[in-house]
This record gives structure tokens, sequence and C-alpha cells, in this order.
């Protein structure tokens, strides 16, 4: 009898359990919403590419450099940090960025202007030390936690190049020669503006693309250094014009506080 009772008594607690797990329905799962709020300290690393154009007056004398503008392309690898703070307004995210990076962009130009007795011909070499921009981003917020953000950026840039000069000219006979040699270091000041897309990969790190177009306006370069040869002595030149574009790509990490 016992054994019937116990019998009985399990198969219907299993009867009611069956019929509880048929009434129970989880809840439906929340996604979680990234917030883009917040200060982020970050790294980039990239490639720069863009043109240089310039010409050379020479103080002394005007007439001794071809008067006409040249070009000459660069590249360079980039790399720094970065650091910035959103303002998440729910679909849209609102910040300011600014970024320090070191560049390895360099360019060198030879010119050389008629052959025998006057002849000029001068090398110049150019290298970007490094390059700061401060700008401001908007961005959408995409996917279903936004998780994801997309975003345009534009401000202010600005870049330090160091140059150097290497002048030869032809006097009297072919086989007198006067060189001069210079240097100038200089801080070019424009804008840049561009387009790039973030990705949270949790709440406190992202990844980001980014693409960037900077206009590092026109600088005088102001050379000076010496003289050697028959007429030796210090070499110094003004008005000498010299305007940047470049393009930059690079990725970088960031970490959200």
């Amino acid at each position: 009898m016992k054994k019937l009772l116990l019998a009985s008594i399990a198969i219907v607690s299993l009867t009611m359990t069956a019929k509880a797990a048929d009434y129970y329905q989880p809840a439906p799962s929340v996604p979680v919403t990234m917030g883009w709020s917040g200060f982020y300290v970050g790294g980039v690393l990239g490639y720069d590419f863009g043109d240089w154009d310039g010409k050379h007056v020479y103080l002394e004398d005007p007439s001794v450099f071809d008067p006409a503008a040249h070009s000459k392309s660069f590249d360079g690898l980039n790399g720094g940090f970065t650091a910035g703070v959103n303002y998440d307004l729910g679909n849209f995210v609102l910040g300011l960025e600014s970024d320090f990076v070191w560049t390895g962009a360099d360019w060198d130009h030879y010119k050389r202007t008629g052959d025998g007795s006057g002849s000029v011909a001068w090398d110049t070499s150019h290298d970007m030390n490094w390059l700061t921009t401060a700008r401001l981003r908007a961005g959408m917020k995409l996917g279903d936690s936004g998780n994801w953000l997309v975003y345009g950026t534009g401000g202010l840039a600005a870049a330090e190049i160091d140059s150097s000069i290497d002048v030869l000219t032809e006097v009297g006979t072919p086989n007198e020669v006067q060189t001069a040699s210079g240097k100038s270091t200089n801080t070019h000041v424009g804008w840049t503006a561009g387009l790039g897309a973030e990705y949270a990969i949790s709440s406190n790190f992202t990844v980001k693309g980014e693409w960037l177009y900077t206009d590092l306006g026109n600088a005088s370069y102001h050379y000076s250094g010496e003289k050697q040869g028959p007429l030796s002595g210090p070499y110094y030149t003004d008005k000498t014009p010299s305007d940047i574009t470049m393009h930059t790509l690079r990725l970088g990490i960031n970490y959200k506080f």
C-alpha cells in the first residue's frame, strides 16, 4: 500500500512539472545599447601621401631661380596618440578629438636651370616631423545595440617641416663653381576634414578606421647657411612659398573611461 501511494505521488508530481514547463515562457532578452558618452584615449597608425608645391626666390638675385612653381609627391607612415570626448544624444553622437602623430613623410626636389656658365642647380630635401589636428566629430549610431558609429570630422591641422637646400652655380668658366647650403624649419597651419567608422568591441574598447584630407596651407621658408667658392659668406633666401596637401589613412584603438 505504501509503495502504491509513493508511486501515485511521483506520477502526480511529474505531471504537474510537465504542465508547468509548458506554461513557462522565458523573458525576452533586451539588447544592451552602447553608450558613447565619456572621455577616451588611444593610439593610431596610418599612411600619409600627398603633394608639395613650391618655388625658390633668391633674395640677392631673384632672376637666378626659375620663377615657376614645382610639384613633388610624397608619402610615409605615421603613428601617435589621440584623445577626445563624446556626448551621446541617442541616435547621434557629438565629440571633440585631438591627435599628435610622428610621420615619416619626406621628399626631395632637384632642379637645374641652363648649362655652362651662369647655370644653377639646386637640390632641396624636406622631412615632415609631426602632424597634429584638433577636430569636431559628428556621427550616427548603427546596429541593434548602437555599437557602430559612422562619423564626419573636421577642424584645424598643423605640421612641422625640416628643409634643407644645396645650390651649385657655375661662374666664369665651367670649372669654377659657387656652392651654397642652408636649412629651415617651418610650421604649416591649415585645415583637415574626413570620414570614419568606429566599432565598440566592449563598453570600454573601440576600434576605428579613418580617412582625412589635410590642406596645410602655405608657409614661406627662409633658408640660411653659408656660401663656398669665389663669393664665400652667408647664404640666405626669402619668399620661398611651399604649399602642402595630403591624405591620411589610419587605424586606431581607443579606451573609453
